[in-house]
This record gives structure tokens, C-alpha cells and sequence, in this order.
């Protein structure tokens, strides 16, 4: 069974561990689902599992088939028109880069939400290594997401609960005016900004599987 050329999948990626990747994939899917569109969150890690009902722990998959396993759970899913895939870990964390790498090339997504923690400067549990700026991981993801097939990052997805408001509304301005992309914190702005960058992403068409 391939891919269906009309599903559309987008992944959540980010800087670091536990930075709000599973809770930005389950607020867009919300969003989608409020709009009339048929979205699914697909869970990656036990928590979204336990919130969603369904999905597979990929950190407990043998390192050779982590990407057989992400592909089947997008081939399983793709009766929807819109996947959001729950990311995990980064590409940048000396720990855990391999399993997300074999995340990226098994869901193979058309677009990603690119997440990030306002002020974390060092990978966590791994304080020795310094974060790279964003817009260097970007580029990161940019380059293994284009790998096989077009990949775009379409928005960005701001955790900005250790500044205050006003800390993070100046911050939100700062990234969207360096990349150009719809940001915002789900949880203190909404969700409509990504998931509006979701919906133009569709409509554009581009994205399509040959």
C-alpha cells in the first residue's frame, strides 16, 4: 500500500526535548477538527498515546525500524486528509537525534512546525551542549526533511512559559519578522495562527506526491 498523494502530513519538530512538540501537533489537530477539516493527531510517545487512544512509543522501537514504524503508522492513518505527527526529541540533542531522524524519514512529512523554548540555551540532560540558533536547526531540518521528496518548514510554534507576557508577545514578533512564518504559543495565543498556516499549505496544492 503507498502513500495516498492528497493526505497531507505535517510534523512537529523542535530544538530540544520537552518543548511543547506533542501539545502544538494536538492544538493545530484541535484547531483543524474545529474548522470542518478531517485532522489526525498521530502519537508518537506515550503520553500523546494515553491522550489519543492510539499511536506507538517510537523510543521503544529497535533503532533499525524506527522509520518502518513511523511509516506504518502514517499508512495507517492516511484515511484522513490532514496527519499531525507528534515529534520527539531533536536533531540537535546528542541523544536523541537518531530516533528522530528515523521519525523524519518515515512519516516523510510535506511540511513541519518548527518548535522552540524561549531562553533554553543548553540540550537537556546534556547541559554541555549549547542549542544552536534557530535559525541554524532550520536549516538542519530544512536539509534532512528534502532528503526524498519537498519539505517546507510552515510555521513555528513558541513555548514561552518561563518569560512574561510581554517578554513573549516582543519575542513572537522577533521570530516572525527573522523567518517570515506565522508564529505564535498555543497555549498562550491560540493555535489559529499555525493552524491557518496548515490550511494555506493545503489549499496551495504544491505539496502533492507525485
Amino acid at each position: 500500500m503507498g502513500l495516498r498523494p492528497d493526505c497531507l502530513r505535517v510534523h512537529t519538530v523542535g530544538h530540544d526535548c520537552s518543548i511543547g512538540k506533542m501539545v502544538v501537533s494536538l492544538e493545530v489537530t484541535l484547531g483543524l477538527k474545529r474548522r470542518g477539516y478531517d485532522a489526525k493527531f498521530i502519537a508518537t510517545g506515550q503520553t500523546g498515546i494515553m491522550i489519543e487512544g492510539d499511536g506507538l512509543p517510537i523510543d521503544c522501537v529497535v533503532a533499525d525500524f524506527v522509520s518502518g514504524a513511523a511509516e506504518k503508522l502514517v499508512l495507517q492513518n492516511q484515511h484522513h486528509d490532514i496527519l499531525l505527527i507528534e515529534g520527539q526529541g531533536s536533531l540537535v540533542h546528542p541523544s536523541y537525534s537518531g530516533v528522530t531522524l528515523g521519525l523524519l524519514h518515515g512519516c516523510a512529512p510535506q511540511a513541519l512546525i518548527l518548535c522552540y523554548e524561549v531562553g533554553r540555551t543548553r540540550v537537556t540532560g546534556v547541559e554541555s551542549v549549547a542549542i544552536p540558533p534557530l535559525a541554524e536547526i532550520k536549516r538542519i531540518y530544512e536539509v534532512m526533511s528534502n532528503i526524498h521528496q519537498p519539505c517546507q518548514i510552515i510555521g513555528i510554534g513558541i513555548n514561552s512559559r518561563r518569560v512574561s507576557a510581554e517578554e513573549a508577545a516582543r519575542e513572537r514578533e522577533r521570530v516572525k519578522a527573522q523567518f517570515g512564518l506565522p508564529a505564535c504559543d498555543v497555549l498562550r495565543d491560540g493555535p489559529d495562527e499555525l493552524v491557518e498556516a496548515v490550511i494555506r499549505f493545503r489549499e496551495a496544492g504544491g505539496w502533492h506526491s507525485p
